[in-house]
């Protein structure tokens, strides 16, 4: 779901970015944590990419 390699996975679990529990040695995240996670990360990206835009359009403009 989320498109990363299982070690970059337990380095968000680790730093609290994404909530679990762990059930003996095994990691367990919520559907729904994951679901907000994503949407999350899909937001951030959107504003990311708003703003390289913006910058883009900025230098095109000083460069015409």
């Amino acid at each position: 779901m989320l498109g990363v390699s299982r070690p970059h996975l337990v380095k968000l679990l680790e730093k609290g970015e994404l909530p679990f529990t762990k059930v003996g040695a095994r990691r367990r995240v919520r559907a729904a944590d994951l679901a907000r996670y994503v949407e999350l990360r899909t937001e951030q990206q959107r504003a990311s990419r708003a703003e390289f835009d913006r910058i883009a359009a900025r230098l095109r403009a000083q460069l015409r």
